[in-house]
């Protein structure tokens, strides 16, 4: 489909300062059309320098798609490209082909790339999909681009009613396709049923050293092992677990009279992540346990089963070898190796929900998170206590009904080959601990950049734009922010 291509050369303001040891130069992009979703760092081009990819919606409520690309004599961002996206369209991601990305768009009848050179959105591939509605009422960002067998090469993975289709692509570039009968989750109502894709998990169960798909179910796994052609078995085996794990989250369970189950009595778990954790080659199993005695009372937990072979079959134990736990409810969990040791830490954000932190909550609009980074030792051994104690806060708005999320990312910005810690302090200032060697896994002082925070912390990423192996920061706004700033980007290029 060809669309109308504008060309408006944005607002680009330009300032270089230093902060301790982590040097930036800051960037400032205005567009003329509101900025709507993550910005993604694209190599269009196959050069050095990453393009940007900002998604937005003008005036007359159209979504656009704008380019940006680094002009090399001033060294800032240009916008080179900006259309209007089909309204038919769904969902986007990224793919990688050959040395260049492509941006991959899915409607509910086919894919379609994005042409820099025609301006043009092209469809290469039919599709059958859970996603039937003809015209989209926003645009979303999903994952459905990966390397799913390890190969090197992105796929494509696509669930209809029935099954799952594969796109796997090969050293030419192009796909071979693949459906495996793997059912999405169904949840039916008295007058509706919802359909929600099943979680794929991709890691070596079987120690051929390629990569099989995994889906959940009740007690235990379906492994569909891979071929050796890198397409994956239609006959599946299943794996039992000694621990009883649940397919469906504790939210999707109903009981034989239609309601939910009761939380005043909840204990569940749910495998949240399967992968190798020690670095030992095999897979290991990361569950989420929730348990609580009312709905003030809750907690996850998260229990490590490390995977063990014996006698050549994948095994593991019915009591987890490590439990990460922390006072209140634990939110978001990343697994991550911070210090470069090939073994992986676990970060953890955690608020306590009281009765008394709900009051004090109400108060003064705020309430305190905690984070935490729990480390393994080499007894494949994560300690009680956390390496890493800090406290940002979480605030929320009485008259929006909006919560915001501080900025807590894990990054190397100084090219050191260690992780950085990045916390907002306040509204105009975000907190760098740079990554140490030492026993203390960050320096106990900060780098201290000046720069307005959006009021969602999620709304800042980290990604290394120029190549030069130190992570960047771009910053948006959003509608808790300041309206003026809907349409700006803000960008702190490492030096």
């Amino acid at each position: 489909m060809k669309v109308k291509s504008l060309i408006l050369a944005p607002l680009i303001l330009a300032t270089s300062f230093v902060s301790a040891k982590i040097n930036f130069t800051k960037q400032q992009l205005e567009t003329d059309f509101k900025i709507t979703h993550p910005v993604e760092f694209a190599d269009l081009f196959g050069e050095e320098d990453k393009q940007l990819v900002v998604f937005g919606e003008n005036d007359k409520k159209q979504r656009v798609l704008a380019i940006y690309r680094i002009d090399k004599e001033s060294g800032n961002y240009q916008q080179i490209n900006k259309v209007e996206i089909p309204a038919s369209f769904l969902a986007y991601d990224l793919l990688q082909n050959g040395v260049k990305q492509k941006l991959i768009f899915q409607s509910s009848q086919s894919l379609s790339a994005f042409d820099l050179g025609k301006n043009q959105f092209i469809e290469f591939r039919p599709i059958s999909s859970i996603y039937l509605r003809p015209k989209a009422q926003f645009l979303v960002k999903k994952d459905f681009i990966q390397d799913i067998n390890g190969d090197e090469l992105e796929d494509i993975v696509i669930p209809d009613f029935k099954s799952v289709n594969l796109f796997l692509q090969n050293s030419e570039g192009d796909f071979i396709e693949q459906r495996l009968p793997i059912p999405p989750k169904i949840q039916m109502d008295d007058d509706s049923s919802t359909f929600t894709e099943t979680p794929l998990f991709f890691s070596d169960l079987n120690q051929d050293k390629k990569k099989d798909l995994i889906v959940i179910r009740n007690k235990g796994l379906k492994v569909f092992t891979q071929n050796g052609n890198g397409t994956f078995v239609e006959n599946a085996h299943d794996l039992s677990l000694p621990v009883e794990v649940s397919a469906l989250n504790w939210w999707e369970i109903r009981e034989s009279d239609g309601q939910q189950i009761d939380q005043n009595k909840l204990s569940h778990r749910t495998v949240h992540k399967i992968e190798d954790i020690n670095n030992d080659d095999i897979a290991d199993l990361l569950v989420r346990f929730s348990q609580s005695e009312g709905v003030l009372d809750r907690q996850n937990n998260y229990e490590i089963y490390l995977g063990k072979v014996v006698e050549g079959e994948l095994t593991y134990s019915a009591k987890p070898e490590n439990t990460i736990t922390a006072d209140g409810t634990i939110g978001e969990l990343k697994v991550v190796d911070v210090d470069g040791d090939k073994r992986s830490e676990i970060m953890v954000s955690s608020f306590d929900i009281g009765v008394s932190q709900i009051i004090g909550a109400l108060l003064s609009g705020s309430i305190d998170q905690d984070v935490y980074i729990f480390k393994m030792d080499e007894q494949d051994k994560f300690s009680e206590d956390p390496q890493v104690d800090k406290e940002v806060e979480l605030s929320f708005s009485l008259s929006s009904g909006k919560s915001g999320q501080p900025v807590i990312k894990l990054a190397d910005f100084d090219g050191d080959g260690l992780k950085d810690l990045m916390f907002s302090s306040g509204e105009k200032r975000l907190k760098i601990f740079q990554g140490s060697t030492k026993e203390r896994m960050f320096k106990r002082r900060s780098s201290k950049i000046k720069v307005k925070v959006p009021k969602d912390g999620q709304l800042v990423d980290t990604a290394d734009i120029n190549n030069d192996g130190k992570q960047d920061v771009v910053i948006r706004y959003g509608r808790q922010d300041d309206k003026e700033l809907g349409n700006k980007l803000v960008l702190l290029i490492a030096k």
